[in-house]
């Protein structure tokens, strides 16, 4: 409510600035109240202009505001907010995690399974449902060259999202933490590879 409240008065205050009442507002106008906002000090970065997520929380406050007085004048009154497209949100880059880190976590981990099951989602990027669908058969090793010296990789294919088959890579270290786990299962007939301790697929 307070912060709904001091979208409101900021509102309020560059209307007055412009000499508008809240009725005289075009999408002309939202377009200004923007260009304000772009301009306006940030005190949490130190630099001129706010970010995109908090002009989108305004420009919000204010569509909620001019929805209440639509639905107060049976609709007399538009809402100017409706025809603006506010800019798209920039997506940001997710930072890759240090490998360091990852091998602190590793290294803190000492059940076969769960190091395995970890290792895997690192190398491969794996969503819990795909990992969920591995089998024991899921993965084949394979040679490959690499500035003409030979290094083991592991391979398969997994549904993903949209049901849709995609290839997945990972490293040897990795393969052979998922060959470690399977050895402590021995012959257990079980499909899945990785299971619960009630033997049924994770």
């Amino acid at each position: 409510l307070k912060a709904y409240e001091t979208d409101l008065r900021l509102f309020e205050a560059f209307l007055k600035e412009k000499k508008l009442r809240v009725t005289q507002v075009k999408s002309q106008t939202i377009d200004q109240f923007v260009e304000f906002l772009a301009q306006r000090h940030n005190y949490k970065t130190g630099k001129d202009g706010l970010a995109e997520s908090s002009i989108r929380r305004r420009l919000g406050a204010i569509s909620s505001f001019y929805h209440f007085l639509r639905c107060s004048s049976d609709g007399k009154i538009s809402n100017p907010v409706r025809v603006f497209h506010p800019p798209r949100r920039s997506k940001r880059l997710r930072e890759r995690v240090p490998e360091q880190s990852i091998e602190k976590l590793l290294d803190a981990i000492d059940v076969p399974r769960d190091k395995a099951i970890f290792a895997l989602f690192a190398a491969s990027g794996f969503r819990l449902s795909e990992l969920h669908q591995l089998n024991r058969n899921s993965i084949q090793v394979r040679e490959e060259f690499h500035e003409g010296k030979p290094i083991w990789l592991g391979e398969g294919r997994v549904l993903g999202k949209g049901n849709k088959e995609r290839q997945f890579v990972i490293d040897l270290p990795t393969v052979e933490l998922i060959a470690g786990y399977l050895s402590t299962r021995g012959q257990d007939g079980i499909e899945a590879l990785f299971i619960s301790s009630r033997g049924k697929r994770m």
